[in-house]
């Protein structure tokens, strides 16, 4: 896993590690848009 603050570079993946953190773990903006929703929110998949 990554520490706080540590982010890849998107040129490439070098491992599976580094490729489950980068799908698992969201980005800033993401979570920002996240915060900023009202009401309920249901994920379908």
């Amino acid at each position: 896993m990554t520490t706080a603050g540590q982010r890849y570079s998107l040129d490439r993946v070098e491992n599976v590690e580094q490729l489950e953190d980068l799908l698992s773990e969201p980005t800033g903006a993401a979570v920002e848009t996240m915060a900023r929703l009202e009401g309920d929110l249901v994920l379908l998949g």
